[in-house]
């Protein structure tokens, strides 16, 4: 099947999602909506690092990262951070592999469509490593 990419930063089939109508697109974008929400009532010095865990390709780091100094997209798939990094890399944001910055804490972590894929001893530990991560303001959603 011939790769199509989208307009929106998302590309279906090569990279394993394939939304069934824009209602499912439009329900990926509120939760990053959503983010933004609870970003604004943050303030401005809290707002230095932006973690989307399981960023996928990109377009919501890029929306809720624009609010941030300085963001990190991180996902497992390789093929998903190359296409972040040409379609929606920009100047104060790094798309990487695994967590950056191992001694920086982070003011924000969103990990959007992620929890639901893993087991409950996986999910608790990645509770436990993000939450570990966070700034003492931090935000973990």
């Amino acid at each position: 099947m011939r790769e199509r990419e989208h307009s929106v930063g998302y590309r279906d089939e090569a990279l394993g999602w394939k939304p069934s109508g824009p209602a499912e697109m439009c329900s990926v974008l509120y939760r990053y909506m959503y983010s933004l929400t609870l970003v604004v009532d943050m303030k401005p010095e809290e707002r230095k690092t932006y973690l989307d865990f399981g960023c996928g390709t990109g377009f919501g780091t890029e929306i809720v990262g624009a609010q941030f100094e300085q963001s990190f997209g991180v996902d497992r798939r390789l093929e998903c951070l190359e296409y972040a990094e040409r379609h929606h890399g920009k100047a104060g944001t790094v798309y990487c592999s695994g967590l950056p910055n191992p001694s920086k804490p982070y003011d924000f972590i969103s990990m959007l469509e992620v929890i639901e894929h893993l087991e409950v001893k996986e999910a608790e530990v990645l509770v436990k490593t993000l939450s570990s991560r966070m700034s003492p303001h931090g935000v973990l959603h």
